[in-house]
């Protein structure tokens, strides 16, 4: 899903950036992880608006759901300053790997 593609991006994002911070003992703006969080948000907002795959059972409504779930999880950790970076993208990157998303 779109959802599912921007989560994967937006963590491969946020991971590179703080990687590339760590390499240079430097640190990265809490704005961008705002950033990092609004389009999460607008990735979940336009969710709302696509249509649900003819075939979706409820096995694919909960696998949905579950995204979503850790989608919003990680966007609050991103908006939160004092929250572990790397712990939120390897969480995101666990709830992928449970839902069959390689990332």
């Amino acid at each position: 899903t779109a959802l599912c593609r921007a989560a994967v991006a937006c963590r491969e994002r946020v991971r590179e950036r703080l990687l590339e911070a760590k390499k240079s003992v430097g640190t990265v703006p809490q704005q961008f992880f705002e950033d990092a969080a609004a389009e999460l948000s607008a990735a979940m907002l336009r969710r709302g608006e696509e249509a649900e795959p003819p075939n979706a059972d409820d096995a694919y409504r909960e696998a949905v759901e579950a995204l979503s779930a850790a989608v919003e999880e990680f966007a609050t950790r991103l908006r939160s300053p004092a929250a572990d970076k790397f712990a939120a993208c390897d969480a995101l990157r666990g709830m992928l790997r449970q839902l069959g998303v390689s990332s």
